[in-house]
């Protein structure tokens, strides 16, 4: 069993190489109320200026004054600014991959973009109380030339699932003329649940271009 108390955060990474997320397997979880799981900013990374991933921004990293990288795509399409957004990839039903990497931008000199959200399968053969957060949001883009990552993927599995809590794997807002990055995937299956799976408590949202 584990459980995530209140003012704590479980930080669950994998490895973008080979696009390999984290898979948890207990018979019970809990994730109190100010307590989290969080594979935020965790999926592809920028290599240099180079956006990284299936759904990565288009490169924009010469030639401009502000010109901006495209915003990384998953669940969705990444936005576009000066350069194109990223397409969108993966499985619905059982979403496994990384969140990709925006691209790169430019302002004088080449700016890199945001990193994308992580990976987390979770496999409970007993109940899953969230009252906290899981997040596998896209990471936050260091400047605002780059464009922003995408959202990563929540797959949860689960007998019982309760709470009140927030599962999310949101793409980032670009806070300058880089596109924003696209919502990631979330799949849950349970067999019993009082958990609102509404767009209050469950969401992969795109983020917003500067």
């Amino acid at each position: 069993s584990i459980i995530v108390q209140t003012g704590g955060t479980l930080i669950v990474k994998g490895n973008p190489t080979p696009n390999q997320g984290v898979t948890i397997s207990v018979t019970t979880m809990s994730v109190a109320s100010g307590g989290k799981i969080d594979a935020s900013g965790t999926g592809y990374a920028p290599i240099g200026v180079t956006g990284v991933g299936p759904g990565a921004g288009q490169n924009m990293t010469s030639g401009g004054f502000q010109v901006g990288g495209g915003g990384a795509g998953y669940g969705g399409v990444g936005q576009s600014s000066a350069g194109s957004g990223g397409i969108s990839y993966g499985s619905f039903t059982n979403p496994v991959d990384l969140g990709s990497a925006g691209g790169g931008g430019h302002h004088y000199v080449a700016y890199p973009g945001g990193p994308g959200g992580g990976a987390i399968h979770l496999i409970v053969d007993g109940t899953l109380t969230v009252n906290g957060e899981i997040s596998a949001d896209a990471g936050i883009k260091p400047n605002p030339y780059g464009g922003s990552g995408s959202g990563g993927s929540i797959w949860i599995e689960a007998h019982t699932l309760l709470g009140s809590g927030s599962i999310h794997a949101n793409g980032a807002t670009s806070d300058g003329v880089g596109g924003g990055g696209a919502g990631g995937r979330i799949a849950v299956y349970q067999e019993t649940s009082t958990f609102l799976l509404d767009g209050q408590h469950v969401h992969a949202k795109g983020g917003n271009s500067g």
